[in-house]
């Protein structure tokens, strides 16, 4: 552990303007109830910059819930000029800041999607799977930054959850239709945020997924991990990947995604190291923090300077309240293999890697009519860093 005394900060969160949206209540019990959501305004290196924060605290009913379910949470953050059945029309020319996200969610599984219709391009929704298991009455908090490099278009940053469940079974999850909940919104006029009219909606929770056509889903999400995991267990998947890998895309000279759970947290020095000697190409990274209430927080980025990405997460806790109190280290990475290669078994015989996990690489090889389809492979953090 990283003890350390931060000056300075690059401001994730800063704002000129910012309204709070209160929810009070959602019929989908699996749901947390939202006590802040707020879009902020502001300009960062000359381009328009909306920044939005969500605040969420499960009841002990809604924790039972939630982390008894079998099931994955989702929450998403859609920036757009116009929402018709959860599906944004227009982004407005907003896009995802992809350099730096933080939570304070246990396990998330960061993702970004173009869901305009038609797409423009953009990635105009921020989404985060929570794959660990939430606490009572403890709060949790996400955030999420969208940049337009033309000007101030009227946008709407919305707040929607979700869930997954076993698709068929086994440790496969799709998002069940129907369990798309509004959460929250707040509005956008040129430089100013309002609260909507309404910040709170109410709809019928999904069936439980035995009692919808489970053949007929689509495969809009699929979830590849272990919600029980323990070292032993990953050992065994990565024993069994090892040998697929051979039979499926060793000498293929294909490029797929790896991701890399350390045994230990590590330092960036640490993590090029490893990069250097396997020849992965990293993506992003993902760093755990911890702040005066010992609660965690989690940052994935692609920024090398790690001071900028400790300040940036300072900014984030500061924002909520608390104080960071330390920088644990970087607990995994996604990266990029060439199968004609020897790098998958360099990752995968380091002894600071716990597992290199290629899980959605050999999915898609099993599934080469899949198109358009989110495939969430989390690292296994909670064996790293409690």
């Amino acid at each position: 552990m990283k003890r350390i005394k931060l000056i300075g900060a690059v401001v994730l969160c800063t704002a000129l303007c910012a309204i709070q949206s209160f929810a009070t209540s959602n019929s989908a019990p699996w749901l947390p109830t939202v006590t802040y959501h707020t879009a902020s305004a502001t300009t960062v290196n000359n381009q328009a910059c909306v920044t939005t924060r969500s605040t969420f605290t499960f009841s002990s009913n809604q924790a039972i819930a939630t982390n008894g379910s079998g099931g994955v949470l989702t929450f998403d953050h859609k920036i757009g000029g116009t929402v018709k059945g959860g599906e944004v029309t227009s982004s407005n020319g907003y896009d995802v800041d992809t350099t730096l996200q933080v939570t304070s969610l246990p396990g998330p599984y960061f993702d970004f999607d173009d869901d305009s219709e038609p797409k423009d391009g953009y990635y105009d929704e921020f989404e985060i799977a929570v794959t660990g298991q939430v606490v009572a009455n403890k709060e949790y908090n996400m955030y999420s930054r969208f940049f337009n490099n033309n000007e101030w278009y009227q946008s709407n940053v919305d707040l929607w959850g979700s869930r997954s469940f076993e698709f068929p079974v086994g440790d496969r999850y799709n998002t069940i239709p129907g369990t798309s909940n509004p959460m929250g919104t707040s509005i956008c006029y040129d430089n100013r945020f309002s609260n909507s009219s309404q910040s709170v909606f109410s709809l019928e929770s999904a069936s439980e997924p035995l009692n919808i056509g489970m053949d007929s889903l689509p495969e809009q999400q699929v979830i590849l991990y272990e919600k029980e995991a323990t070292i032993n267990t990953l050992a065994e998947k990565e024993a069994n990947q090892k040998s697929e890998y051979i039979s499926t895309l060793k000498d293929t000279a294909e490029d797929f995604k790896c991701t890399v759970t350390f045994a230990q947290p590590m330092t960036l020095s640490q993590m090029n190291a490893v990069l250097d000697t396997s020849g992965a190409t990293l993506l992003n990274y993902q760093a755990v923090f911890r702040d005066n209430s010992e609660d965690l927080w989690y940052a994935q980025t692609s920024m090398l300077e790690e001071e900028s990405v400790i300040d940036g997460v300072e900014s984030c806790i500061n924002d909520a309240g608390k104080e960071l109190c330390s920088y644990e280290g970087i607990v995994s990475m996604n990266v990029m293999i060439n199968s004609a290669t020897n790098t998958y078994e360099s990752l995968s015989q380091n002894p600071l890697v716990l597992i290199a996990d290629i899980s959605e690489a050999l999915w898609l090889a099993d599934h080469p009519e899949a198109t358009d389809v989110d495939i969430i492979v989390p690292n296994y953090s909670n064996l790293v860093v409690e």
